[in-house]
């Protein structure tokens, strides 16, 4: 997919592969972190062909039940091996006068919904933790927000460093958004399927400074990582291929918005 290469017989060479592989895995009889990289590799296979505009609905179908009974077989056992990774979130400080704070705005059997004001860090394993020598660096911790609010028994992900507390996504710091939460591992990799399969859109209302053409309505650029930030994404011809579309919306003052 990264390079863009379609040839239908090896599109369907792999997908015949990936469903025997596939309706003969077993949970039970693998590690939990063999577990867990099977569901993933299967997912990355998924975005993959459905990048490609390949991905039939038999293979999407097995993949699903994959990330569904590999999701029951780990809650079910109640992360038996999560006790040592299970960290809390970056240290959250009293919100500053008039700032708001995060609101759960569904909470289904797997899945969260939170609205994240400005000033609030979606933290995942990468984040600094702890407070440094010149005291907090102000940052709010979602994480810490929902594990205030959760246990670990009703909420087992919201605690997993490894899987970034269960955040699906991200949203930047002074940025106020939705943004969608597995509690569970089964509702993790299912919202994850559906996320890098395009099921899923996310909308944005973006501010430009400058002129943006009134016809934009795409745009299509590779996004990598930045090698001095961690954790940090930049536009890169060589990264992952990546689609955005857009629409101008409003014009102000001879700028586009």
């Amino acid at each position: 997919a990264v390079l863009q290469v379609y040839d239908k017989p090896l599109m369907d060479s792999i997908a015949a592969c990936a469903l025997k592989i596939i309706g003969e895995a077993s949970p039970t009889s693998c590690s939990q972190r063999q577990t867990c990289s099977s569901v993933l590799d299967a997912i990355g296979l998924a975005w993959a062909l459905e990048f490609l505009l390949c991905l039939d609905d038999g293979l999407f179908a097995a993949i699903r039940d994959l990330c569904l009974r590999c999701g029951r077989h780990i809650d079910g056992i109640t992360f038996r091996d999560a006790g040592a990774d299970s960290v809390a979130g970056v240290p959250p400080r009293a919100p500053a006068l008039g700032q708001v704070a995060p609101t759960i705005l569904t909470h289904l059997p797997g899945m969260l919904v939170v609205f994240k004001p400005p000033g609030w860090e979606v933290d995942g394993h990468a984040s600094r933790r702890g407070v440094g020598a010149e005291g907090h660096d102000g940052r709010l911790g979602l994480s810490s927000f929902l594990q205030s609010r959760f246990d670990r028994g009703a909420c087992p992900l919201c605690y997993w460093s490894s899987f970034d507390f269960g955040f699906l996504h991200r949203l930047d710091i002074p940025s106020s958004g939705l943004v969608l939460v597995g509690s569970t591992m089964q509702g993790y990799w299912s919202l994850r399927l559906q996320l890098n399969t395009y099921r899923l859109a996310r909308e944005y209302v973006v501010v430009c400074q400058g002129l943006v053409p009134g016809q934009l309505s795409k745009i299509s650029l590779g996004i990598g990582s930045a090698a001095s930030m961690v954790g940090k994404s930049v536009v890169d011809e060589c990264g992952r291929p990546a689609e955005t579309h857009a629409k101008v919306d409003t014009i102000r003052s001879g700028r586009t918005c």
